[in-house]
This record gives C-alpha cells, sequence and structure tokens, in this order.
C-alpha cells in the first residue's frame, strides 16, 4: 500500500502491525507437522513450550482476557509480564545493594583492624621511645652526680 502524502513513518509502522495482527496464527509448526496448528480464539494467543523432551510450541491454555484488545491471558499480559520482570529486578538490585553494604562494612572492619595495628606499633614504639628517654635522663643525671 503506497504512503499518502503527509503520512510518516508512525503510520506505516501502525499498518504493519495491523496486518500481524489481521494474519492467522499458526502453532506448533514443525518438520512431522508443517501446518501446524490454526490459532484457538477463545485462548491466548502466547507461544509457550511444554515441559516434556520436545521443544514444540503451542498456544497458551488460558483463556483470553487481558492486555491489548483483550488477547492475552492475566500471565502473557505484556504490562504484567513488564511489571513482574521490573520487580524481580528491583528485588536484585537491593539485595546486591545490601550485599555491598555487607562488603563496605567488611572493608570499613578490615580498615579499623589495620589501623588499630599500627596503633598498637605506634604504642609499644612510644613505650620504647619513653623508655629511651627516662634512660637518657637516668644516664645524664648519672653523668652530672659523676662529674661534679
Amino acid at each position: 500500500m503506497p504512503l499518502l502524502p503527509g503520512e510518516g513513518f508512525d503510520l506505516v509502522e501502525r499498518r504493519a502491525v495491523r496486518a500481524m495482527e489481521e494474519e492467522k496464527r499458526i502453532y506448533g509448526r514443525w518438520a512431522g507437522n508443517p501446518k501446524g496448528h490454526p490459532e484457538d480464539v477463545t485462548r491466548c494467543i502466547e507461544s509457550v513450550t511444554g515441559d516434556g523432551r520436545a521443544s514444540i510450541s503451542g498456544q497458551c491454555d488460558r483463556r483470553r482476557g487481558h492486555g491489548r484488545d483483550g488477547l492475552y491471558c492475566k500471565q502473557h499480559d505484556p504490562e504484567a509480564v513488564r511489571a513482574r520482570s521490573a520487580a524481580r529486578a528491583k528485588k536484585w538490585d537491593d539485595k546486591l545493594a545490601a550485599q555491598q553494604r555487607g562488603w563496605d562494612l567488611t572493608a570499613k572492619r578490615a580498615e579499623v583492624a589495620r589501623r588499630a595495628q599500627s596503633l598498637v606499633k605506634v604504642r609499644s614504639f612510644g613505650q620504647e621511645f619513653d623508655a629511651l628517654a627516662k634512660a637518657v635522663e637516668e644516664l645524664g643525671a648519672l653523668e652530672k652526680n659523676g662529674s661534679r
């Protein structure tokens, strides 16, 4: 269908979407069943795979009534799928943030322990310095007493 003057890309896209929606959907097409199964208009339009060994897709068994034009079941409604995905992503982001806070605390604890260790070294050095200073004072006092 040619574009009419003044029609933009949005209209072309809408026409393509409408044509795809009007096209009959076929499910479960494979080499053993090249024609597949036609769409059951009472069921959700989502294509799902079964739990068995074969990965042949078929139409979802749930009733329609949700989503755009009521074509989806409650589980496969695109808005519900997006909401669940966002909630799952938020949950994992929160869990990761909590883990990182724990890692930060671990790093801070390690830093405090390192500083405490260096403080102990400084104190022991300070005690040695005090002992050395006392010895120097005593030596000076002895020299003063001996030189008199």
